[in-house]
C-alpha cells in the first residue's frame, strides 16, 4: 500500500501532463516482464491508477488514460488466500478494482481512445469489438455501449442505416454473447434490422451451447 505522503506526492505529480506520461511510460516499460504481480505491488498499482485516472479525467487527457486502461487488462495477481490450494485458481486483474472509476462513464473518453487506435487500425470493426469487451468488463450501461457503437459507425463513414446491422452483429456475436451479456439480458434484447436468417460458421457453433436460443428478431426496444 502507498503511504499517505507518497500518495499525496504522486497525486500532485499526476496533475501535470508530464507526470501522467511518466507513470504511463513506467507501466509500459515493465510489460516485458511476467504480468502476474505480488499482492503488495499489485494493490500499490491499483491505488496509483486510481489517482492517475482521476487526474486524466479532470484534464480530459484521454490519450494517457487509454494507455493506463490497457495496463489494467494486463497486470494481475493471484491472491495469497488462493495460492495455498493446489490446482487452477482465478487471478485478479487491475481492471476489476477500477470498475467504479468515473472516467469509464465518459463517452468522450471511449470515443477519443477508439479514434486514436482506429486511425492506424487495419480492422476497425474488430477494434470496436475489443473496446466493447473492455466496456462490458467495466459493467457499463447498455445504452452507453449502444451510443458508442452508433457514434463510431458514423465516424467510420458507414452508410446511413448500417449502424443497426452493426449493433445486431456485435450483440449477437459468439464472443459478445458468451463472455459479456448475462443470460437474463440476452433474452430481452431485440436487434435492429431484418431477421439475419440462418446462423452460419461460428454463430452456428455457438447456438448448440445456448439452449436453443435463437437471435431475437426485430429491433432494440427503448433506444
Amino acid at each position: 500500500m502507498i503511504a499517505q505522503q507518497e500518495k499525496a506526492n504522486f497525486g500532485q505529480m499526476c496533475q501535470s501532463l508530464a507526470g501522467r506520461h511518466w507513470f504511463a511510460k513506467s507501466l509500459d516499460s515493465i510489460r516485458g516482464r511476467p504480468p502476474s504481480l505480488e499482492e503488495p505491488a499489485f494493490f500499490a498499482i491499483v491505488q496509483s491508477l486510481t489517482l492517475a485516472l482521476f487526474e486524466c479525467n479532470e484534464a480530459k487527457d484521454w490519450r494517457t488514460a487509454g494507455r493506463l486502461m490497457e495496463a489494467a487488462f494486463i497486470y494481475n495477481t493471484l491472491p495469497q488466500s488462493q495460492q495455498q490450494f493446489g490446482g487452477a485458481a482465478a487471478s485478479s486483474y487491475l481492471y476489476s478494482f477500477l470498475k467504479d472509476h468515473p472516467i469509464w462513464q465518459s463517452l468522450q473518453f471511449w470515443s477519443a481512445a477508439f479514434a486514436e487506435e482506429a486511425a492506424v487500425s487495419q480492422d476497425p470493426i474488430a477494434l470496436m469489438r475489443g473496446y466493447l469487451v473492455k466496456m462490458r468488463a467495466f459493467e457499463l450501461r447498455r445504452d452507453l455501449l449502444v451510443e458508442f457503437v452508433q457514434k463510431q459507425c458514423a465516424l467510420l463513414g458507414l452508410p446511413p442505416g448500417k449502424s443497426g446491422p452493426m449493433l445486431r452483429h456485435i450483440f449477437s456475436s459468439v464472443f459478445f454473447r458468451r463472455l459479456l451479456l448475462p443470460a437474463t439480458l440476452r433474452s430481452k434484447l431485440e436487434f435492429p434490422g431484418p431477421d439475419p436468417g440462418p446462423q452460419t460458421s461460428s454463430a452456428a457453433a455457438y447456438s448448440g451451447h445456448n439452449n436453443g436460443m435463437q437471435n431475437p428478431p426485430g429491433r432494440f426496444e427503448g433506444f
